[in-house]
Formats: C-alpha cells, structure tokens, sequence
C-alpha cells in the first residue's frame, strides 16, 4: 500500500485557521472522494496543547466537520517532513517555514497563492499534473493573498475567515485528486 500524501497547514497559533483548514479539508477530501492523502497543522507560535478556537469550531461544524479531539502543535521538521504540500496562512508564515526549511521552497505556497493558482490552471490539470505544475509556478509570493487572524476577532470575522478559507480549501481539494 502506498504511503498516502501529506498537506500541511500552517498559522500562528494552530487554533484558528490552520486547525479549521485541516479538519475542513478532510470534509472535503471525503466529499470529493479523494483518497491518497493526508492533512494535517501547526503553528509557527502553536498555542501547544490548546483545542480549536470555539469561533472557528462552530463554523466548521456549520459545514459538517468537527474540532473534537483537536490539539494545537508547534511546528517542527517532523510534521513537514515528507510534505507534499506545505500551506501557510500569510506569507510571513512561509518566510518563516522557508527559514527553517529552504529546501522545501517547491512546495510551500500560501493557501490563498495556491487557490488562486488552482483557478488559473486548465480544469483538466489534476493530480500528479497538478503538483508538478504548482511546484513549477514562480509567482512571487503577495501578501494579498493572505488569509487574515480571527483570533479574538468575534464570530463576525471568524465566519468570514471561514468563508474565504472554506473557497480556498475546496478549490484545492478539488485539484489533488
């Protein structure tokens, strides 16, 4: 059996978007019926041990996931070791997993980047054809892409976070299959 691909997301604190991209991702991979991978989280400044923000908890059960059982992890080699895709929330969070690990450069791209480059590539471009496409992409990467922090933000900001990533996930998901 082969070993299933992995994507990581990546935040500050691993509590709001990178805990609600992972969980979220798995709805969609099982809504997709992609099999073959993996999804996981951290932060850069993880808020370690800590469950998913209850904001961002309750608009991911509104989509039909769920936070139970989610623990926040500080990020580290073993958690993006073997990636195949590593999906910051802003581009300080890429410069910071690029710091630590240059030679992943191919395969980190900031969700919103790597959304906005699943919309631009042919329908037809899925999987295998996908990856290689999106390791060869040389945009620079722009902070308009960033995905915003809602923690402490209220549930307005928190549903709006959820929205952008929630359109940012599914354009993803829907490519890696």
């Amino acid at each position: 059996m082969d070993t299933p691909s992995l994507a990581v997301f990546i935040c500050t604190g691993n509590i709001c978007r990178s805990a609600f991209a992972e969980r979220l991702a798995q709805v969609r991979a099982e809504e997709f019926g992609l099999t073959g991978w993996r999804f996981t989280s951290a932060g850069v400044g993880a808020l370690v041990g800590s469950p998913m923000d209850e904001s961002m908890a309750a608009q991911l059960r509104a989509r039909g996931g769920d936070a139970e059982g989610f623990v926040s992890r500080q990020l580290n080699r073993a958690i993006v070791q073997g990636a195949s895709l590593v999906l910051p929330m802003e581009k300080f969070h890429r410069q910071v997993v690029l710091g630590d690990f240059p030679a992943m450069v191919r395969r980190v791209h900031t969700v919103g980047q790597l959304a906005a480059v699943s919309q631009s590539l042919p329908q037809e471009v899925v999987g295998e054809a996908y990856l290689a496409a999106v390791q060869a992409d040389r945009r620079p990467t722009r902070s308009q892409y960033d995905v915003q922090d809602p923690y402490r933000k209220g549930p307005e900001k928190a549903a709006e976070v959820a929205e952008l990533l929630d359109h940012h996930v599914t354009q993803i998901i829907a490519r890696l299959g």
